[in-house]
Parts: C-alpha cells; structure tokens; sequence
C-alpha cells in the first residue's frame, strides 16, 4: 500500500475537468509566457532587419534544438516526482531532486559545446551564408543560459510533481519582464544616465539578453519556492553524487528527452529546409512558428497537468483513467477552435509580427496549413504527458521517430524542396508527421489502460 500522501489526493470522479484546469492553467500561463519571449525577440528583432530576423530565426532553431534535448530528459522524470508525491514518500523526492539537479549540470557541459559549434553547424546544413556570422554570434550569447534553463527545468518538475503549478509560472512572468527591459537595451541600444552607451547589437543583443533572462528565472523560481524546497530532506553528497543512481534517471528521462528532440528537430529541419529555400522563406518560417507556438501552449500545458494528475493518482493507488481521457478531450476542443482560427484570419495574424510585405505574405499562406494539424498537435501533446505520467516513457520516442523522421520530414523535403520548392509542402510533411504520431500515441495510450501503469516511486527512492 503506498504510504500516505503528504495532501490527499482526491479521486478521479464529478468535477475532474475542473481538477485538471487549476492544475493546467498556471502551466499554460507559464508557457504563454515562454512563447512570449519569442515572440517579442521577432518582434523586436524584425524592427532592426529582415536579415537580422532570419538569423534569429535559425540561430533559436540551433540553440532550441540541442537545449530541448536536456529540457526534455529533465520532464522525463516528471513520474518519479508526482508518483512520489501521490505516495507521501519525502525522502525519496528529497533524493531524486538532488539527483535532478546534478544530472542537469552534467548535461549542461555537452550543449554548451553545441552552441558554441552553431555556425559551422549551419553551414554544413546550407542555411543562407549571409546570416550564418550572426547567428553563430547569437548562439554564442545564448550559451550562457543554457546552465541556468536546466535548473530551472530540474526545480520545476520538482514543484509541479507537487502541484505547485504557479511557482514556475510566476518566475517565467519575471524573465519576461527582463526579457523586454534586456532587449529593449541590447537590440536597439540604450543611453544611460551619465552618458554610458550600450551599443545597438541587433540579434546578437538578442542572444545575451536570452541568457540574463534565463539567470533571472532560476533565481526568482528558488526564491518563490523555497518554502517547499526547504521542507525537503537533504540526502547524502556521496548517494546524490552516486553514478548508478545518475545512470537511473538517464535511463527514466533520456527517452523523453530523445522524444521532445525528435520532435522539435522535425519542427527545426522544417526551418532548416525553408532556410535551403532562401532567408525570406526561413524569416516566415519563424513568424508562422510563434504564432503556431502560442496555440499549442493550452494543450501543453493541460499535457503537463495531465502527466501530474495522472502521476499523483497512481502514486496513491488510485483509477486514472477517467482523468486520462477528459484530459485528450479538453485538448483536442481547444485545438479545433484555434484551427479556425488560424484557417480565418492568416494576414492579420501575420502582419502583426513583420513589416517586411513579402515575409507577411508568404507566412499567411502557411497558416492555413498549420491549421490542418492542429487537431493531431493537441491529441499527441495531451496523450503523451498521460503516459508520462503513467511512466510509459521509451515506446513515444519510438513512435516519433516513425512519425516525424522515417515519413513526415522525407515527405516535406522530396514534395518542398526537391520536387516543387514550395514552402507550403513543407510544412504539408509536418501534418503527416503529426497525424501519424497521435493515431499511435492514442493506441499505445489504450494498450496501457488495459494493462495497468506501473507504480515508480520506489524507484525514485531507491539506493544509489
């Protein structure tokens, strides 16, 4: 019998969309705020050049791809929290945060070196040569940020295993506030009292104030949670530092984080084959990107708060499965409202991120595909933070890979770039990729409903 919880948790029953909507909407919030960085830096950026946008546009695709690798191993361990917490077990979330916080430091090392290796990188993925200094120089600025985002991460899987939904939200409020004041000063330039001059850095600047902002964050989340993280048992330097434990919480989350790769790669290659197509194709790429990113935060983060729900219920031994479905439900009507949406209104959307008429243009014309996957988007982002949850975490990434890299992404290149050049074909790869991935992630859903979901909190509180 698991031991009792630290706060009851309540049954899945009458009023469990209610449950998972104050669980998913300080996530959602949270991760509105992170699209919002974004979709200031193109803003921002776009001010100053088209050449400028673009360079932001594949730098973040560079830098976004190799941090999303360590983001996603970090949520990969969201069980082994929320389980613990539905069990009541506090020295094993004592153990396992330790345990999180190295392992996102130790993973820190190599995706630094890949930022820094960003411009030779793009090269050799033939990305326009008229941009690849600049955003070589972005992805130098932002490396800085790369250690401060992985604690981060780490501390917030910790509190939202809890319930603590609004800690990580409130500290995301905070980087955007720095992230308008940071760029504000680095893009364009600022003279201070006293006649000191911070020099326009154009996208360059952009990249420095993504790493203070990035500092700004981790420091607001440690002082906003300290009360939960203080209550916490401090386990041994020798069991935190142990590497059969580390080994363990690779083994939990590198299939997550190979996952979210997978598919944020899918999403990038997509921008890396607009940029094959010329930098007014990849600055389009870029702003149909955001506003895309905006919609997909609701089931994101009803995803998150699914994985949470459902992790804590099997921790206390509790039925998940209605939480489960409610949750694919509610993401799936959100998405079919956006995809109206997106399909209604393309121009006006997209001459609010861009002044250059030939960029505008060309990102309307996407959107009414981007319109076409929302359904599939919001079925696969719900679906796989049920199993996350459940601790069904290495057949997903099998599942994306089939997906995204052996049909979805050959289709966008063979139809985009080698037979008709249209950017429209190659975002027509990403809604057979989506497709695929959520007929298959519902599938492996039910195998697991029917077979029942394993309880990990043991092994989060296991020995090194």
């Amino acid at each position: 019998m698991p031991a009792s919880s630290p706060e009851r948790v309540e049954p899945a029953g009458p009023g469990e969309l209610g449950r998972l909507g104050r669980l998913a909407w300080p996530v959602v919030l949270g991760q509105l705020g992170m699209v919002a960085m974004g979709t200031v830096d193109v803003a921002m950026v776009g001010a100053v050049s088209g050449d400028d946008l673009a360079a932001v546009g594949v730098g973040h695709i560079w830098s976004f791809g190799v941090l999303i690798v360590g983001l996603g191993a970090l949520s990969g361990l969201d069980p082994l929290f929320s389980q613990g917490w539905g069990a009541g077990q506090r020295a094993a979330l004592g153990r396992t945060l330790a345990r999180t916080m190295v392992m996102a430091t130790l993973l820190s090392v190599p995706m630094v070196a890949l930022m820094l290796l960003a411009e030779p990188a793009l090269s050799a993925l033939h990305q326009p040569p008229e941009i690849l200094p600049v955003a070589g120089a972005y992805c130098r600025a932002a490396a800085w940020g790369v250690w401060p985002a992985m604690l981060f991460q780490a501390l917030g899987r910790y509190l939202q295993g809890r319930g603590e939904m609004k800690v990580p939200m409130l500290a995301v409020f905070a980087g955007n506030l720095a992230n308008v004041g940071g760029n504000a000063a680095l893009v364009f330039g600022l003279t201070l009292p006293g006649g000191l001059v911070i020099p326009a850095m154009g996208a360059v600047g952009c990249g420095v104030s993504t790493s203070i902002v990035r500092w700004v964050m981790l420091a607001a989340v440690v002082w906003l949670g300290a009360e939960a993280l203080r209550e916490l048992p401090r386990p041994s330097l020798a069991d935190t530092l142990s590497p059969r434990a580390q080994l363990a919480l690779l083994a939990q989350g590198g299939p997550v984080g190979f996952q979210h790769g997978l598919e944020v790669w899918a999403f990038s290659g997509t921008g890396l084959l607009m940029g094959a197509l010329g930098s007014v194709e990849v600055a389009a790429h870029a702003v149909a990107i955001n506003l895309v990113s905006v919609t997909f935060m609701v089931p994101y983060g009803i995803g998150a708060a699914a994985a949470t729900r459902v992790g804590n219920l099997i921790g206390a031994g509790l039925e998940w499965r209605r939480a489960a479905w409610i949750a694919v439900a509610a993401g799936v009507g959100w998405m079919a409202c956006t995809a109206t949406m997106l399909a209604s209104i393309p121009g006006l959307l997209a001459g609010l991120f861009t002044r250059d008429v030939a960029v505008a243009a060309l990102a309307a014309s996407l959107l009414p595909v981007a319109a076409a996957f929302q359904l599939f988007d919001g079925v696969q982002a719900v679906t796989f933070g049920v199993l996350r949850g459940a601790g069904d975490t290495r057949f997903p990434a099998l599942i994306n890979l089939l997906g995204y890299w052996v049909i979805g992404l050959p289709v966008a290149w063979w139809m985009g770039v080698h037979t008709a050049s249209s950017p429209r074909w190659v975002w027509g790869g990403l809604v057979i990729g989506l497709s695929i991935v959520a007929t298959l992630l519902v599938w492996r859903l039910r195998v697991i409903q029917k077979r029942g979901a394993p309880a990990l909190q043991e092994e989060a509180g296991a020995g090194g």
